[in-house]
């Protein structure tokens, strides 16, 4: 299944690699980037994912955790603590809306 990023899920990926990249240097954010980008394949892939887990309050609303995602990179790409997540939701015409990627700050 497809997914495309809606919202602000562009603007915050772009935010949370600059900001890794200021607080853990550009090399980390060259690793973290790939890690965002596979889980978001991964969601698109199978939005119901076993790893992922339903929002209660919000149906069909899904939220991934990066780090269950870690084993997709490659080994020099690598991310010891992600700390970030993908929400999604498969919108109507069954493409996976990754809405978000961050820690819910």
């Amino acid at each position: 299944m497809p997914y495309r990023l809606v919202g602000h899920a562009d603007d915050r990926i772009d935010a949370i690699l600059i900001e890794t990249a200021r607080r853990r240097g550009i090399p980390a954010a060259a690793r973290y980037h790939p890690l965002i980008l596979a889980a978001a394949a991964a969601a698109g892939e199978a939005p119901e994912l076993p790893r992922s887990r339903e929002i209660q309050r919000l149906s069909g609303v899904r939220v991934l955790h990066l780090r269950l995602m870690r084993q997709l990179v490659a080994p020099e790409d690598y991310v010891a603590n992600p700390r970030h997540m993908i929400v999604h939701r498969i919108a109507e015409d069954r493409v996976v809306d990754n809405e978000r990627g961050d820690d819910g700050s």
